[in-house]
């Protein structure tokens, strides 16, 4: 088998791979207009349909359910169907009916009057109807469009710059996040939702445009009819492969229990603000935007050093920084230490995202990636949405009114939880560093069979 030839590791290179750049450009946008929805959708829900209700809160966890719920239901089957189709193709498609869904909501919503009809007035319970369907067919396209994509740039970059990729598409997701609440919120305070809307469905259309001009090789191509199994039989096939490869079950073990520990951070970041730290309410959005700082500088550094280090060293480290971060920031009750320590926090988010993905992608098989990000992301989402129901539920119950005292240290119902957090992301370590100790960068190479190469295309 002729061996892949071998380029220098460094951005600007991977940048001037022509695919790659309209891949990262498409998932930039697509990033940046997801944000300013989600942004305007919180506005949205809270402030026009469900103002002023009590059950408005009560309303927008529904906007979090829905965009949630397909990915535990229909990830782990979808991942079948994208092993078998093109994943260029598949990932047009997702696209274009992303931004149809986008636009169809702006006229059942009466955002937009209906042909031959004129405006459209729903009761509540009909928008809110709408919305949640809106996001729940809007995320049951991205379990489609995730595990395509992740095969996708297996396909278009070299292997040994997969860690680098990951590092610049961690780089595009934060920045995303970093400017489009804003963008959001702009749109929806000046202009209402129309516009914020209409963002979000021409950063898909833009989506499509950078994904059309990608050119993929045969290797890339849908599996052919005549060589498809039985449904049951490749669902079956991918489970097993993913709970039996020794680097996708620590990957899966050890995100549950990060992932544990994340929902409850996010559940209780507010209070953590306004009750530990005694942050003004006003400075929320600023502090909602210094880990997504931090991952971009994170990320910046880690792309020199990733290679170096090893992706597998990488993400035990990664969640050993976390943890030790998250334990001191649970007792913080000063401004700009606070502020220091969800920057770093943000940064090793980045570091850990660089690092899972390359491992799941040379541990995979490329005829299974789709089946096996259809089991893993969605056992993460399950333990963040375990997570944030438990961090909730007791905080609003059994520690609402918990204080205690230990080596005279205060602990409260906040950083109690936020203490748990820490040691939680402390074992999914302990568990990495176990079962991936042996893997170097030299052996993350050689572990790499021949019959998982991929045929590259350098655009």
């Amino acid at each position: 088998m002729m061996r892949k030839k071998t380029l220098p590791i460094n951005v600007n290179h991977l940048l001037l791979n022509r695919n790659f750049a309209l891949l990262w450009l498409g998932e930039a946008i697509s990033v940046l207009g997801d944000a300013a929805f989600d942004s305007a959708l919180a506005l949205w829900v809270g402030t026009r349909v469900a103002g002023g209700q009590p059950w408005a809160p009560f309303a927008f966890s529904g906007v979090y359910l829905a965009g949630t719920l397909p990915g535990l239901l229909i990830g782990p089957m979808a991942g079948v169907f994208v092993d078998r189709w093109e994943k260029r193709h598949t990932m047009l498609i997702m696209d274009l009916v992303r931004a149809l869904l986008i636009l169809l909501l702006l006229f059942v919503s009466g955002l937009l009057p209906l042909p031959l009809v004129g405006g459209l007035v729903l009761p509540i319970w009909g928008q809110l109807l709408a919305i949640y369907s809106t996001v729940a067919l809007l995320s049951t396209c991205g379990q489609f469009f995730g595990p395509s994509k992740m095969a996708l740039l297996g396909d278009i970059v070299l292997e040994q710059q997969l860690g680098q990729a990951s590092t610049l598409s961690s780089i595009a997701g934060n920045m995303g996040w970093l400017l489009g609440p804003a963008l959001g919120s702009l749109c929806f305070m000046t202009f209402g939702p129309l516009w914020s809307v209409l963002i979000n469905a021409l950063s898909f259309v833009l989506s499509w445009l950078m994904i059309r001009g990608i050119h993929v090789s045969e290797t890339a191509r849908r599996v052919a009819v005549s060589e498809r199994g039985h449904f049951l039989r490749e669902f079956g096939e991918g489970l097993h492969f993913a709970l039996s490869d020794r680097t996708v079950t620590t990957i899966i073990g050890s995100g549950m229990l990060f992932m544990l520990g994340v929902g409850a951070l996010n559940t209780l970041y507010l209070f953590f603000l306004l009750e530990n730290v005694h942050v003004p309410a006003g400075l929320y959005g600023f502090f909602v935007a210094v880990p997504a700082c931090g991952a971009i500088v994170g990320s910046a550094l880690i792309g020199r050093f990733i290679r170096r280090i090893g992706e597998a060293r990488l993400l035990w480290l990664a969640l050993l920084a976390w943890s030790g971060t998250m334990l001191v920031l649970a007792r913080q009750e000063q401004f700009w230490p606070a502020v220091a320590l969800l920057f770093c926090l943000g940064g090793c988010n980045a570091w850990i995202g660089s690092a899972i993905m390359p491992l799941l992608l040379r541990a995979t098989p490329r005829e299974m990636i789709g089946r096996v990000s259809g089991v893993t992301w969605p056992c993460m989402s399950m333990a963040s949405m375990l997570s944030t129901f438990l961090a909730g539920f007791l905080s609003s119950t059994a520690l609402h009114h918990f204080h205690a005292t230990l080596g005279g240290m205060h602990f409260g119902f906040v950083d109690t939880i936020y203490t748990v957090v820490g040691l939680l992301a402390l074992i999914a370590s302990i568990n990495a560093m176990r079962k991936l100790r042996t893997f170097g960068p030299e052996a993350e190479e050689m572990e790499t069979s021949t019959d998982q190469k991929r045929e590259v295309n350098i655009g």
